[in-house]
């Protein structure tokens, strides 16, 4: 039979446990609040946008990627314009959302790869991730056409013409 003071002692160890976890969640919610003010700082005070963007990448590291920090990162990556970097960054910005959103975020990837990087072969693997999400994305078969028109290879912007006309063969548009 359980006595009064064993019972006393693992309930006092049970909230002592989660006193411990709650004073660790409040510990690392003030030093992400410190964290995201001294960023700010960097940027907005002092003009230092490289240490505001290792500030909000050591956030990350620390907390995990989130929709709110990324933002920071990409809006950073583009004030600095290092594109390389916002190109990485709106990646993992797209792996971090689902249906429409994932695919508006990849074909702002697919953009920024084919008209500010001019990588076209890193354009073409972004509008080919968004048909993988929606194989029926017209807007994805047109930008794999334009890029391979662009390139010179016409059997495959042929195909991905093609395979437009088949989805919707009475689209007005599609048709010429």
């Amino acid at each position: 039979a359980e006595t009064g003071a064993e019972t006393g002692a693992e309930t006092g160890a049970e909230t002592g446990a989660e006193a411990g976890a709650e004073a660790e969640e409040s510990t690392l919610n003030t030093a992400g609040a410190l964290a995201r003010r001294l960023a700010w700082l960097y940027e907005h005070q002092l003009n230092e946008l490289v240490s505001a963007r290792e500030t909000f990448e050591l956030i990350c590291r620390a907390e995990g990627d989130s929709l709110e920090l990324v933002r920071e990162l990409e809006r950073l990556h583009e004030r600095l314009e290092d594109w390389q970097a916002l190109a990485e960054t709106r990646e993992r910005r797209a792996a971090l959302l689902e249906g429409e959103a994932r695919l508006e975020a990849l074909f702002e990837l697919a953009q920024l790869w084919r008209d500010v990087i001019e990588s076209p072969q890193e354009a073409t693997a972004m509008y080919r991730k968004a048909l993988e999400l929606d194989p029926q994305s017209r807007a994805a078969r047109f930008n794999l056409a334009g890029i391979a028109a662009d390139k010179g290879d016409n059997d495959v912007a042929r195909r991905e013409l093609s395979a437009l006309v088949e989805a919707d063969p009475d689209d007005f548009e599609t048709r010429f």
